[in-house]
């Protein structure tokens, strides 16, 4: 797992409710950007992608494209 999904998992880990709301967010389809502690996700609905960034720029921490499937296992695991 890279730095970056580590990191993500890291911020999303206490809160049941962010959880829900970003696999919410997939059936909804209502925010194409969210922003975290330390992650931005772009939602490309048309696609059916997350892009995950750390909130800096940093070769240590690429991004990282996700299918919604997969996306959605990472957040509920």
């Amino acid at each position: 797992m890279t730095k970056t999904l580590l990191i993500f998992k890291e911020g999303i880990a206490k809160s049941q409710k962010v959880r829900e709301r970003l696999v919410k967010n997939i059936d909804r389809q209502t925010d194409t950007e969210i922003t975290l502690n330390l992650s931005d996700l772009d939602f490309d609905f048309n696609k059916k992608e997350v892009k995950i960034s750390h909130y800096i720029k940093d070769t240590e921490y690429p991004d990282v494209v996700l299918k919604f499937n997969d996306f959605i296992s990472l957040v509920q695991s």
